[in-house]
């Protein structure tokens, strides 16, 4: 027989038959686990422009997948990152080191430190980083014994514990001294917990805008763009699916921040549904999309807003028109969506 406790036996994963590449997960414990991928992603602040998306298993972590994420981040924008923003949910030792390396400021809530147990809270114990020692509550030094994935184990010496006045409440009966496990990047990670603790403004106001930005774009894509359920099984098809659904977001941004862009947009979606119309001989849709009401929904779908479209519509009209005059069109199916679009531009102009 080994020596220690015996290993308590593992219950036995459940996995999906249908999509092996879904693992069972939950976001929380009152929902059942079911077969699911995650989708890590990132935008830019000012424009909400998704630079970066990466699709997992539902059982990997967030957390472990920040370092990588900057790398695909600075390779895809060509722009070092100054500052960076993530839930709590990336708030760990190692990810606080790695962003101190790179000197990124790192706007995260750090996790909360958790119980363990009845003893005496880590929080309770001075970590010294230089000299690679902890100590005690009652002053006693603890000293770096085993090293393993969670992190390095510290043990104080058993007689200075069996003397302890503090014993009791430190840790059981059953253990001859006292433990701790300080994870990766621990002296980074108390950083941040001071900085939370009482955050300045930059943290406040980047983070209350953290909350709404990367939110908001992913419950856009579940709520506007279906990416709620996967449309295919197997995690490249996932993928697939998440790429383009980034893609068709940016799409909106560009239209909305783009202003003439945004117009033009606007305006050919509509023509080409008017040309659509004329091939079905609908009459009654062909009048109705022609309408300025309907062009001006369509701008603001776009992510004009309506007073915007208003004072513009006759502006953006007048620049197509110039720009449908330079371009050499040839093909006659390309030759009636022109000019649908010029004479759509025109009506609107002198409305």
């Amino acid at each position: 027989k080994g020596r220690g406790r015996p290993k308590k036996q593992s219950k036995p994963k459940k996995r999906s038959t249908t999509d092996p590449d879904a693992t069972m997960a939950t976001s929380c414990k009152k929902i059942i686990a079911e077969p699911c991928y995650k989708q890590h992603g990132a935008v830019d602040d000012a424009f909400g422009i998704v630079v970066d998306i990466d699709i997992t298993t539902g059982g990997t972590s967030e957390g472990s997948q920040l370092p990588d994420q900057v790398k695909r981040i600075e390779e895809n924008t060509g722009r070092k990152i100054e500052t960076l923003s993530c839930d709590a949910g990336y708030g760990n030792g190692k990810n606080y080191e790695h962003l101190e390396q790179r000197n990124i400021d790192a706007i995260i809530p750090p996790k909360n430190p958790g119980k363990n147990g009845k003893g005496i809270p880590l929080s309770k114990f001075k970590y010294d980083a230089r000299n690679k020692t902890i100590k005690c509550p009652c002053n006693k030094i603890l000293t770096p014994r085993t090293k393993s994935k969670l992190g390095v184990t510290y043990r104080a010496k058993a007689k200075d514990c069996n003397n302890c006045r503090l014993r009791s409440q430190c840790f059981g009966f059953t253990s001859a001294s006292r433990t701790v496990t300080i994870v990766p990047g621990y002296d980074a990670l108390l950083r941040a917990r001071r900085r939370h603790k009482e955050p300045d403004e930059k943290f406040t106001r980047t983070y209350s805008r953290h909350q709404w930005k990367i939110e908001g774009m992913h419950g856009e894509a579940k709520t506007q763009h279906g990416l709620r359920r996967a449309v295919r099984r197997g995690l490249a098809n996932m993928s697939i699916q998440a790429y383009l659904t980034a893609a068709v977001i940016n799409l909106k941004r560009l239209a909305k921040y783009a202003g003439g862009f945004g117009g033009f947009i606007c305006s050919f979606f509509e023509c080409i549904c008017v040309y659509l119309a004329i091939q079905m001989r609908c009459k009654e849709v062909r009048e109705k999309i022609r309408s300025k009401p309907y062009f001006e929904k369509l701008a603001e779908e776009a992510g004009l807003a309506k007073p915007l479209v208003k004072s513009r519509v006759p502006e953006l009209a007048e620049a197509i028109i110039l720009g449908l005059e330079k371009l050499e069109i040839q093909h006659p199916v390309a030759e009636g969506v022109a000019k649908l679009i010029k004479d759509r531009c025109d009506g609107v102009r002198r409305s």
